[in-house]
């Protein structure tokens, strides 16, 4: 979905009702009942004393609104329409129908009383609107895709929502628009945690998953954005709900070399032009599109780490290369199940059926981490910390290249990936269970410290 943050549109008649009314200070008189509030409240009137700049940004928040509040309740619409939506999200919908549409009917008689246009539209991508292409996803979506596709949708719409009408609580001074914007921030935050809550996430992390099969979690070092590597292709949380980018390749490895900068591996989905295995791909345009390295048809790396221009991969085989082109073989003597490379390129750490194995030389030379404990995962995050994944259930730090592990915190649930990032009280991990992300840092890891 699109998520992109755009300027506000407003027709050109819409936009010189705003600059008249805060150029002459005309507070409209707006004197009237607030009907088909829907249990908003009502008054007898609106103040008459706003000043300029406060009615210019109240008629802005109506004309943004309305359009808003529309693609809303034809969302709703959808949902009601469609043959695969749960009893939750039809009850949601209906609520969002019976909040909105008399809020659409009280702007719109706002904005006639002060003699401001009603016809304005807003960007796609501007307070969380949805593009045409998100709506005609939403509408041929169906069953289980259907019902998360409309929660995910609609959370973002709501936060968009949110977000206008705390910017016009911090300017008005009508008490009607007050009790309106109030009322959209309360209602819908309620609205957003019930969302939330039925995606199997409460408020904060831990965050829905887009797929069933996860294969890696990473963060892009530029945006901060959350990377989620999945049998469907590759899922970025940022600001807003999780959206797919690029297209659909099974991403059985991947690994972040840099800001925007991606490499993976695995099998191409219908239609993608891409070899079968893929071989080692690259990515630099943040997962939008992929070209291949090397080993094309060739390899499918199951396990892959990259760091100072080192790239470590296993097809069978442990691979390690200087540019992702060119491949030595390394001479790990147990299949790795991950692979972790440290900032500088130099070392590399792999979890074994034989315990956790440690390279000084970029992945070709090998020996046994005395004292370690038993690691399924692995990642490498700043400087010298290190997380890793046990077999006992619990999340292990090191904080000098993996030589020595401290036990932290129990891990949620049966993870299938985990990837860390930060050092110190910085740290975080970020782990994917069956069904949800989960995060912790350096205070829930390390108590005390």
């Amino acid at each position: 979905m699109s998520t992109a943050k755009r300027t506000l549109v407003l027709t050109a008649t819409g936009l010189a009702a705003t600059l008249i009314l805060a150029a002459c200070g005309s507070d409209a008189d707006s004197r009237g009942s607030m009907s088909g509030m829907g249990g908003h409240g009502s008054s007898s009137s609106s103040t008459s004393s706003a000043t300029s700049s406060s009615r210019a940004a109240d008629v802005m928040f109506a004309q943004m609104m309305v359009p808003h509040h529309r693609q809303a309740i034809e969302m709703a619409d959808l949902a009601l329409a469609n043959p695969s939506t749960s009893a939750e999200v039809k009850a949601l919908a209906e609520q969002v129908k019976a909040a909105q549409d008399p809020e659409i009917e009280t702007m719109n008689g706002w904005l006639r009383r002060w003699g401001a246009p009603t016809t304005a539209s807003m960007d796609h991508g501007t307070g969380g609107m949805m593009s045409e292409e998100d709506m005609a996803s939403l509408g041929a979506a169906r069953g289980p895709a259907f019902n998360r596709m409309w929660l995910q949708m609609m959370i973002e719409h709501h936060r968009g929502a949110v977000t206008m009408a705390q910017d016009v609580l911090s300017s008005t001074e009508t008490p009607d628009v007050k009790r309106l914007a109030q009322s959209v921030v309360d209602g819908q935050n309620t609205e957003i945690a019930t969302m939330r809550g039925l995606l199997g996430a409460d408020t904060g992390a831990p965050r829905a998953l887009p797929s069933s099969h996860v294969h890696a979690v990473s963060r892009d070092p530029g945006t901060g954005d959350l990377l989620v590597a999945t049998h469907e292709g590759l899922y970025v949380y940022g600001k807003g709900e999780p959206h797919r980018v690029g297209p659909n390749i099974d991403l059985m490895g991947f690994t972040v070399a840099g800001p925007r900068h991606y490499l993976a591996s695995g099998h191409p989905g219908p239609g993608v032009d891409l070899p079968q295995p893929v071989g080692l791909i690259e990515s630099r345009d943040g997962g939008r599109t992929w070209t291949v390295l090397s080993r094309g048809g060739s390899s499918d790396f199951h396990a892959l780490a990259a760091g100072g221009g080192t790239v470590v991969g296993f097809d069978g085989v442990l691979r390690v290369s200087g540019d992702g082109r060119s491949w030595k073989t390394g001479n790990l003597a147990s299949p790795p199940r991950a692979l972790a490379v440290s900032p500088d390129g130099r070392r590399v750490l792999a979890t074994t059926a034989d315990g956790l194995m440690r390279s000084t030389d970029g992945g070709v030379r090998w020996s046994t981490v005395k004292g370690a404990p038993l690691l399924l995962l692995v990642d490498w995050a700043d400087g010298e910390s290190v997380a890793g994944l046990g077999t006992d259930g619990r999340v292990y730090v090191s904080a000098d290249s993996g030589a020595t592990w401290r036990s932290t915190a129990v891990a949620p649930g049966d993870v299938q990936a985990m990837g860390a990032t930060g050092a110190g009280k910085d740290l975080s991990v970020v782990a994917a269970t069956a069904d949800r992300l989960v995060a912790r840092s350096a205070e829930d890891l390390l108590p005390g410290r």
